[in-house]
C-alpha cells in the first residue's frame, strides 16, 4: 500500500477522532488481494472498552465510506486498544510513560545493538534517556528510533501497582 495513501487514511482517521476524547495511538494498513485492512489503535484517559471500540468504529466507518479520495474500494476496519505494550510513538509520549520499562529497537546500533531493554528517564534535546540494568543509562536519539514500545508485566498491572 501506498505511503501517500496511508498518510491520508492515518490523517482523515486523525481529524475525525479530534475533539471526541480519544487518542489516535497508530494506525496499521494491511493490503491483501482483494480487500484491505485499516487497525486503528485508540486510548482513552479511562482507558479503552468494548463499547468505546464499537463507537469509534462506527464514528470511522461512515467517514471512511463518505471519503472517495482515500483509495479503498474494499476494506475491513479493526478499532482496538493498544494493549499493555502500547507503541511509543516519539517525545511526547516518552515524557508520558516516564518511568515505565520499554523495548526500543534502534536504526543503526548503539553499542552493538539494535535492542535496548530499560525503564524510560526522560527526554532531553529530542533524546530518549532509557535506564538500562545492563549498561546504564543510554541515550538514543528519537528519529534514530525503528521501533519503540512499553513492556508492561500483566501481574504488576493487576496487582494495582503500575
Amino acid at each position: 500500500m501506498s505511503r501517500d495513501r496511508a498518510d491520508r487514511v492515518t490523517r482523515l482517521i486523525s481529524d475525525v477522532l479530534t475533539g471526541t476524547g480519544y487518542e489516535l495511538v497508530d494506525v496499521e494498513l494491511v493490503h491483501a488481494a482483494r480487500r484491505s485492512t485499516i487497525r486503528v489503535f485508540i486510548d482513552h484517559p479511562k482507558g479503552v472498552g468494548l463499547d468505546d471500540c464499537a463507537r469509534v468504529t462506527r464514528l470511522l466507518g461512515d467517514h471512511l465510506d463518505a471519503a472517495g479520495d482515500i483509495g479503498l474500494q474494499s476494506y475491513v476496519l479493526e478499532v482496538s486498544s493498544p494493549g499493555i505494550d502500547r507503541p511509543l510513538k516519539g517525545a511526547l509520549d516518552f515524557l508520558r510513560f516516564r518511568g515505565e520499562s520499554a523495548t526500543v529497537t534502534t536504526i543503526a546500533p548503539i553499542d552493538g545493538r539494535s535492542q535496548h531493554h530499560g525503564v524510560i528517564r526522560g527526554v532531553e534535546d529530542e533524546t530518549l534517556l532509557l535506564d538500562q540494568p545492563d549498561v546504564g543509562l543510554t541515550r538514543i536519539l528519537i528519529d534514530e528510533i525503528k521501533k519503540a514500545q512499553l513492556k508492561r508485566d500483566p501481574w504488576e498491572i493487576a496487582k494495582g501497582r503500575r
